[in-house]
């Protein structure tokens, strides 16, 4: 089975383009290649239409490991390829209020109910993410909004989390921050910074109950893990977790924290930390 699936109104505006069905998009999408490895590539291109420039970053899958169609049919309780996962949890996240990035179209090639290719299209998001913010505007902005920021990104994390969702690679690098206006908004409350985060292909639904405190605190670590001690402080490290879990008692985030820095050790030892 071939077949293209577009968000409204993506259809009428790529075949304009010229793109149409999967080969259009998978095979001569004509882009600039930014990331590649043996399983997936990643293409961005910018398109010009009435005066206005957009533009996409398509993710394209090949012969996906079979841990990850397992993992794809655990999750969704069907046969799932790489692109439709990520649409469904782009999708997912989107009808539960938090900003990731807006699926355009995704596309499959299955034999047998077996995927073989796939892609998913997306628009480029405002603002940067949360890695070029650190490196660019850090330094700039006062102790205030550097405590204003972490506080709003933990209250983010707390949301995803108050959905039984797991993000197993919540990277800094993964979250994009839209920078806001310094003041005070028509309700008397001092601006919020907003948030999305990208990279969906291990994000996990309807996680049980029990096993979020886990979770959590894996997720986390892996944020911690990503985050450069030249920019965020441990003072500031340790208030970004804090607020992340403050919907926990006291005792149980003391005990939290503790397995948080234990695993952000154990992935210190095992990959580099990102450069930036």
């Amino acid at each position: 089975m071939k077949q293209v699936i577009f968000s409204n109104p993506w259809r009428a505006f790529f075949e304009e383009q010229g793109l149409r069905g999967f080969e259009d998009f998978f095979d001569a999408f004509e882009g600039t290649q930014i990331n590649k490895n043996t399983k997936r590539s990643v293409l961005t291109r910018t398109f010009e239409n009435g005066g206005q420039s957009r533009t996409f970053f398509l993710k394209r899958f090949f012969n996906p490991h079979f841990k990850d169609m397992l993992f794809a049919l655990y999750n969704w309780h069907r046969p799932c390829s790489q692109g439709r996962l990520e649409w469904n949890c782009a999708n997912y996240l989107l009808s539960h209020g938090i900003e990731t990035y807006r699926p355009a179209c995704f596309g499959e090639i299955s034999i047998l109910c077996v995927e073989w290719r796939s892609f998913f299209l997306t628009e480029k998001l405002p603002g940067m993410s949360l890695t070029e913010f650190l490196k660019q505007c850090w330094l700039t902005i006062n102790t205030h909004r550097q405590e204003k920021l972490l506080s709003d990104l933990a209250g983010f994390i707390r949301r995803i989390h108050s959905l039984r969702v797991s993000l197993p690679d919540l990277y800094a690098y993964h979250i994009f921050v839209e920078q806001c206006k310094l003041g005070i908004n028509a309700d008397g409350k001092e601006n919020a910074y907003s948030f999305a985060v990208i990279d969906l292909h291990r994000m996990s639904i309807n996680v049980p109950a029990w096993r979020m405190p886990a979770v959590r605190i894996e997720n986390l670590a892996r944020l911690n893990f990503s985050l450069r001690d030249g920019y965020i402080s441990p003072a500031q490290r340790q208030f970004l977790l804090r607020q992340s879990l403050n919907d926990f008692p006291e005792s149980k985030v003391n005990a939290m924290l503790e397995k948080i820095l234990r695993r952000t050790n154990h992935i210190h030892h095992r990959r580099n930390q990102p450069v930036y």
